[in-house]
């Protein structure tokens, strides 16, 4: 706002300035003695101001001019302020006789002040999970910041006993009051609420909801559950992306290439499952079928699998593994009975330590098939890492004793070498004899990780219908490769004198 002038030419033709109502209540306002009296307030009535602008050099402006200016107004305008306007006018006054004036003097002045509402404080969720937004897409950058788009992370996993969220009470609002001494009211904060569903407990002294069951956060509509089921009512796809659940899975439609599905217990597919993962801690159960392609297609499952039918497909299961139709060019491992009463096993590779069932085995064209009940091709997680870590010792074996060829035929070379030589000689030695150590402990952890699966080994392979030329059956340690068509229903059994097989209507 603008300042007093300093001489007269700066008055004959000034305009002086507006107050804007759209910001400003205007409470007293005259112009006569040479000057502009004002009086206003701001909109909320908070801050009210004295604004004296000269509109002649020679101006008029007398104490009692101003107080009976304020008492107008109807502000209480305290004592010490009204004592300050006074000191101020007997300034001016001076400054008027020397025509230097203060232009501090000319800008308007605080009078009263009021003390604005404290608004209350809505209530408010504290989460301790991610916040469970349905359709929140949470896409994680890889360490080279790409981005996996099948990766969508839309699942909010909790187990039990886990904090969700806590509710925060809404704090209550403290009135202020204006310049005229009237109470400003405040608003009081409203209450966030939040409808509890299944699967939650409540604590009333933390005034937290916690998780009562393992599953998946669902936050729809104000309401809030989790559930230990994960339902797709369509298909597993870039519309849902990969599904990681700490409970069952629920698939309505298929489950499409390239796509994931790793639950801690059952999964339950409607339709087919292309080229697609799926690792359970329980059943799985594929009502339509299962098919890979480039080497794409794994079904791991700490239970049972039940499926319409399996084509270029790896599968592994601690369970029994039940086909309608078909098994064609699959690697096929499964601690259960393999049970294809009404289909085919053609090509590929199934190990089944319960035992076969099937109408028929390998094709008319001799398809290589390979169908064994035994131990000693059966793998599970552990005994894989097992054997990765074996065959890396036996590859640093195969290069220590190529080095040491000639020394470990004849020991008594060691004694035509240099002191040196000698030493890292008999370093080598030690060495490999300490790998070899390590392979007979992890040959023995093997064992030890196939002998509960001992139980469950059958000796018998059931066809009803055919066997054809090209198919390789092993049962234990008897094995036999079928070089014409047999045609069922037969037995197979294990003929360990011959180590071949015996036949049986």
């Amino acid at each position: 706002m603008a300042g007093g002038p300093t001489n007269s030419s700066e008055y004959q033709e000034a305009e002086l300035p507006a107050l804007s109502p759209e910001k400003y209540d205007i409470l007293f306002n005259k112009v006569s003695g040479g000057k502009q009296l004002s009086i206003f307030t701001d909109k909320e009535k908070l801050v009210a101001w004295i604004w004296i602008q000269p509109t002649s050099p020679f101006f008029e402006l007398g104490y009692a001019e101003l107080e009976d200016a304020v008492k107008q107004t109807g502000i209480p305008v305290a004592n010490e302020k009204m004592v300050e306007l006074s000191h101020m006018i007997r300034n001016l006054k001076t400054q008027q006789q020397s025509g230097n004036y203060d232009p501090a003097a000319f800008k308007p002045i605080i009078i009263a002040q009021g003390q604005a509402p404290t608004q209350g404080k809505d209530g408010w969720f504290e989460w301790y999970i991610e916040p469970p937004e349905k359709g929140k897409l949470r896409f994680v950058p890889d360490s080279h910041g790409r981005i996996n788009f099948r990766e969508m992370n839309t699942v909010v996993n909790v187990n039990a006993n886990d904090p969700l969220v806590r509710i925060h009470e809404p704090t209550t609002g403290a009135a202020g009051v204006d310049v005229f001494r009237h109470a400003i009211n405040a608003r009081n904060g409203e209450a966030k609420k939040i409808t509890r569903g299944k699967g939650l407990r409540w604590d009333e002294d933390m005034q937290t909801i916690y998780a009562e069951t393992s599953g998946h956060v669902v936050f729809e509509d104000g309401s809030l559950s989790v559930s230990p089921i994960f339902s797709v009512t369509g298909n597993v796809d870039f519309s849902v992306g990969n599904i990681s659940f700490r409970g069952s899975v629920e698939v309505r439609k298929d489950v499409l290439e390239g796509f994931s599905i790793k639950a801690t217990e059952t999964v339950l597919v409607e339709g087919i499952v292309q080229a697609a993962t799926i690792i359970a801690g329980g059943d799985v159960e594929v009502r339509g079928g299962i098919t890979g392609a480039g080497g794409k297609g794994l079904i791991e499952t700490k239970g049972r699998l039940k499926t319409k039918y399996l084509v270029n497909t790896k599968i592994e299961a601690r369970g029994d593994v039940l086909v309608d139709t078909q098994v064609v060019n699959c690697d096929l491992s499964c601690a259960g009975k393999l049970h294809v009463p009404q289909g085919k096993i053609v090509g590929g590779k199934v190990v089944a330590l319960g035992g076969i069932e099937a109408l028929e085995i390998g094709a008319e064209l001799g398809t290589r098939t390979i169908v064994v009940v035994s131990t000693d091709e059966f793998a599970t997680t552990e005994t894989r890492s097992i054997d990765a870590e074996i065959d890396q010792l036996d590859a640093k074996r195969a290069k220590i004793e190529t080095a040491l060829g000639p020394y470990l035929k004849d020991r008594s070379l060691l004694n035509q070498l240099s002191g040196e030589k000698m030493e890292l000689v008999v370093g080598q030695l030690k060495e490999l004899e300490e790998i070899q150590q390590k392979v007979m402990k992890l040959q023995e952890e093997r064992i030890a990780a196939l002998a509960p699966f001992e139980e469950s080994l059958s000796d018998t392979i059931i066809v009803h219908n055919r066997i054809y030329p090209g198919v390789d059956i092993r049962i234990d340690t008897s094995r036999q490769v079928f070089g014409e068509k047999i045609d069922g229903p037969v037995k197979l059994k294990p003929n360990y004198q011959r180590g071949t097989l015996s036949l049986h209507p």
